[in-house]
């Protein structure tokens, strides 16, 4: 890939009342961090360019690689934002992608550095004292992972997954049978996750449950999976090629804009 910058999003904090380190990174953050990095980089882009990561030490170091003129566009962004210390002037979609980043830093007490191969410093530090919130009133459509224990599974008519989650409580999932003839064994009191889409709340984060709707389930191993991380990167890649953001956006203002 020609003419190409990094954008860097370090996370300093603790885990478990350790220095936070890659390997002890949980691979959820890491892949909600991946999930929010094309809003921040190509937002209602529909063919965006390739983006590769690689994560790192220091204390743990999540890079993107992609076109240079869009890391001068997120620098400039970012920019904008730690001047006027507030997302409002933001495109929804980015701006959202901001808030989840403050959330995790409320929930988990980290500090995010992000800095650019365009920059000699930090852009934009997040970190609980700041306040990267949207703070208007409205539901949005979005897309999440969701982790938790599998309480139920089945159904005649509607078959479906009880989850039941730390974030978002018990969540009813419907699926089709497919699905839970897939599942090995005894499936139940095991951990799971699910990739949902979902109308959420803007500010508080709230979800509406009666909108969910399966997109995929995946067995979930808190413990950082090196192989496993990058066969995720590696199959999501060309499922975001032809992606159509602009149609995406206009339906979910009827994400992840919430």
């Amino acid at each position: 890939m020609e003419n190409t910058g990094t954008l860097v999003i370090r996370v300093l904090g603790e885990a478990k009342g350790e220095k936070l380190t890659p390997s002890n990174y949980d691979i959820k953050e890491i892949v909600g961090l991946l999930a929010n990095i094309e809003d921040i980089l190509y937002p209602n882009q529909k063919n965006r360019p390739l983006i590769t990561y690689e994560l790192g030490e220091g204390s743990v170091l999540n890079k993107f690689k992609t076109t240079v003129q869009a890391v001068i566009s997120s620098t400039a962004i970012f920019a904008s934002v730690q001047e006027a210390q507030s997302t409002e002037h933001l495109e929804p979609q980015t701006a959202k992608a901001i808030e989840i980043i403050q959330k995790v830093a409320y929930q988990k007490n980290y500090t995010f550095e992000i800095s650019s191969s365009e920059s000699d410093s930090v852009i934009l530090e997040i970190n609980p004292q700041t306040k990267f919130v949207i703070t208007k009133d409205y539901f949005v459509e979005t897309e999440l992972y969701v982790y938790g224990e599998l309480t139920d599974a089945g159904g005649k008519t509607k078959p479906n997954l009880h989850l039941d989650t730390v974030e978002y409580g018990a969540l009813t999932i419907q699926v089709s049978k497919d699905v839970i003839k897939e599942l090995d064994g005894n499936p139940l009191y095991r951990n799971f996750g699910a990739r949902i889409k979902t109308k959420q709340h803007a500010s508080t984060g709230e979800i509406d449950k009666s909108s969910i709707v399966f997109l995929e389930l995946i067995s979930y191993d808190s413990n950082y999976d090196e192989e496993y991380l990058n066969s995720c990167i590696k199959n999501a890649t060309p499922k975001w090629q032809g992606f159509d953001s602009d149609k995406w956006l206009d339906e979910m203002r009827g994400g992840y804009d919430a």
